[in-house]
């Protein structure tokens, strides 16, 4: 609840108006969309049914095309390994997809074989019908947003979202400042910047599309990168 949020150019909040406002009718419509990241979701790579273990495909010369037998391990991730990853990743998700490919780490360490389960990107990508993405010409403008207390934790180095000081800093910002929404979107930066610099620098590279993440997978969600 509250992740995504949208602006509408309308005379009223009604349910003619939204309506007339998605028919795009009578000078009505969508304005801004503004949503969590998916990189920031706890199933966007793909990853291991039974270990967690997040999937992942690297560049390396000194491999071929095929990655089936070239990967490694770690507490947290297999990576293959290809010359050609952009043709060797379609290739693994299509195996995916057809729930065919079994976790290297769980066979080594356990003997059995459990199954690679396609993450929201991947999945995606498997069903999809073009090479590009193709936008509307319609569609406004979309913010990938950050939850303003991830924004606050990440700051801090406190890896707990619920933390006394990360609530207690999140409470006097909004009552400072305004809404959340307000907060990631609207308020200008020098303003955010007389609260706290540091944060008014995450919610300008958010703006800017400047922020780095390290995408999710395999029930952990994904983190914001902070070069600050």
């Amino acid at each position: 609840m509250g992740r995504e949020i949208n602006k509408f150019d309308i005379d009223n909040p009604s349910f003619e108006e939204l309506l007339l406002a998605l028919m795009r009718k009578d000078n009505r419509k969508i304005t801004l969309n503004v949503g969590l990241n998916p990189k920031l979701g706890k199933y966007y790579n793909m990853f291991c049914n039974k270990c967690r273990r997040i999937v992942i495909l690297k560049k390396n010369k000194k491999t071929g095309t095929s990655i089936f037998n070239q990967y490694s391990t770690s507490e947290s991730f297999v990576v293959y390994y290809s010359n050609d990853p952009n043709t060797a990743k379609k290739q693994y998700i299509n195996q995916v997809a057809k729930n065919k490919m079994v976790c290297p780490a769980c066979k080594e360490e356990k003997n059995k074989n459990f199954k690679v389960k396609l993450g929201v990107s991947e999945r995606i990508e498997n069903i999809s019908t073009s090479e590009e993405p193709k936008h509307p010409d319609h569609r406004p403008k979309y913010v990938d947003a950050i939850p303003l207390v991830d924004i606050i934790r990440s700051v801090k180095g406190i890896k707990s979202s619920t933390s006394k000081t990360v609530l207690t800093t999140y409470n006097k910002i909004i009552q400072e400042l305004g809404k959340e929404f307000e907060i990631l979107i609207d308020i200008p930066i020098p303003k955010i910047e007389e609260f706290d610099p540091t944060i008014a620098s995450v919610i300008k590279a958010l703006r800017d599309i400047e922020i780095e993440y390290t995408p999710g997978g395999g029930g952990t969600y994904g983190q914001i990168n902070l070069a600050i």
